[in-house]
């Protein structure tokens, strides 16, 4: 018995039909399938001829199978992970824009927050530029008011961005991007209508952050001076906020041209480089003058601060005058015992850019103690009641001092020596004398004699 509906063959007391469900028509004789013939011109076949008569016309429906809740679990989860994984994307975005940089430099440095505004400065955290530096100096400033933000605004500088530091205008410049981005802040500040522009300039940093993303830092030019100049005196020892300025920054005049400005100079050159815009603590040391210290405040249009006066200290001074009176003691004995300058200078420090001048001193002087026609000359002197004169001890770009020595004295001298005249003084003579010393190499050195000869 064949299904009416859908053609399907049911065994013959079938009440309903076992592929649809319907109810099949009970009847004496059992509904045949008319089977049509293929045409019999076969060239044009049709496959709807095939079918029974009851199933012509009718859609045949497959049944697809349906998914498993392991299958739709793995789904669910793969669609979270396309979510969760677009949505990170956008947000990783926006933070690393460096839009978003100069958004957040501009507000810390708004509010005072220094440490955060450090960590966003394109800056060396070592020597004089370090965090604890920074941050000392900002502390040292004092707390200032500032303004009250009420909105702002950030826009990139589209003309502006520096290529590569070469005069190589090709294309591997523009293949490399510009190296640095400057973007207009512009604010308003509570009880001002008119709005204030700041630019901040960002510089591109090697490598990516998150994988993809170009890196930033804030330039620091505002922060940080490039080369600062400091001029001490000779030998002096330099410190810049408590900590000592090294050797490898002091320059190496032997190494300059005759044309260079410094090439010259009788003081230490110090070139620093890197040290924060702002006020510092300066000191120079040296082993016979007082420590100088002063605050100064270095910026990029002030670089340069030289430290050329220094005071002499007592100890070192009282030293000079004892050494002084013995000069001008052994510089009577040499002369009146008719030793050449070379042997009254032989094992005594001196100058010896300044040993011709001295030598043409001393012969003066000897020659007013003891003529060369030997036609009088002192045989004998005494010196009495020596002081020193409250003489300034303030050096200036050397460690100079001069020792002036007030005294009396008495002497024995002939007149004329052919006779065999002699004569001395019947009361003290007042007598003075300027001996010049110099500090280098770490030692005192006799640097000029003046005015030594006293009348007899």
């Amino acid at each position: 018995m064949y299904c009416e509906k859908c053609g399907m063959e049911n065994k013959e007391d079938a009440k309903f039909c076992e592929g649809c469900g319907s109810k099949m028509a009970q009847s004496e004789e059992a509904a045949s399938p008319v089977i049509p013939q293929p045409p019999e011109d076969t060239s044009v076949f049709n496959e709807t001829e095939l079918l029974p008569s009851a199933l012509k016309g009718i859609k045949t429906k497959i049944k697809k199978p349906a998914l498993s809740k392991k299958h739709k679990l793995l789904i669910a989860v793969a669609a979270a992970l396309i979510i969760v994984v677009v949505g990170l994307i956008s947000t990783v975005s926006a933070i690393s824009k460096p839009e978003r940089l100069v958004e957040k430099y501009f507000e810390s440095t708004m509010a005072g927050e220094w440490e955060k505004v450090y960590e966003y400065l394109d800056i060396e955290d070592s020597g004089f530029t370090s965090k604890s530096s920074f941050l000392a100096l900002k502390e040292e400033g004092g707390k200032t008011d500032l303004p009250e933000i009420t909105n702002f605004s950030v826009k990139e500088n589209k003309s502006s961005g520096l290529y590569s530091y070469s005069n190589n205008y090709s294309s591997d410049a523009d293949e490399d991007k510009a190296l640095t981005k400057s973007y207009t802040v512009t604010y308003t500040i509570k009880g001002i209508s008119s709005p204030m522009p700041i630019n901040v300039s960002l510089v591109k940093q090697k490598g990516k952050q998150f994988l993809f993303f170009d890196k930033y830092k804030v330039a620091s030019d505002n922060f940080v001076i490039p080369e600062v100049t400091i001029e001490v005196l000779e030998g002096a020892a330099l410190y810049l906020d408590g900590t000592q300025v090294g050797g490898e920054f002091l320059l190496d005049k032997t190494k300059l041209d005759e044309t260079d400005y410094y090439s010259d100079s009788d003081m230490d050159i110090y070139k620093i480089n890197g040290v924060l815009v702002g006020k510092h603590k300066v000191k120079v040391t040296t082993p016979v003058t007082a420590d100088y210290e002063k605050d100064v405040t270095l910026s990029p249009s002030n670089p340069l601060l030289t430290v050329s006066d220094a005071v002499v200290s007592s100890t070192q001074a009282e030293s000079l005058h004892q050494q002084a009176a013995e000069l001008l003691r052994g510089l009577y004995d040499s002369a009146i015992a008719r030793k050449s300058f070379d042997e009254f200078i032989q094992g005594r420090p001196v100058n010896e850019q300044n040993l011709d001048k001295i030598r043409s001193q001393y012969e003066d002087f000897y020659n007013e103690i003891c003529p060369n026609d030997s036609s009088r000359g002192i045989t004998e002197i005494s010196f009495s009641n020596l002081s020193f004169d409250n003489a300034e001890t303030k050096v200036r770009e050397k460690i100079v001092l001069e020792v002036r020595m007030n005294f009396q004295y008495n002497f024995v001298a002939y007149r004329n020596i052919l006779y065999n005249e002699m004569y001395s003084n019947e009361y003290p003579y007042n007598g003075s004398a300027k001996i010049s010393y110099i500090y280098s190499g770490g030692e005192w050195k006799i640097n000029s004699l003046n005015n030594i000869a006293v009348d007899y």
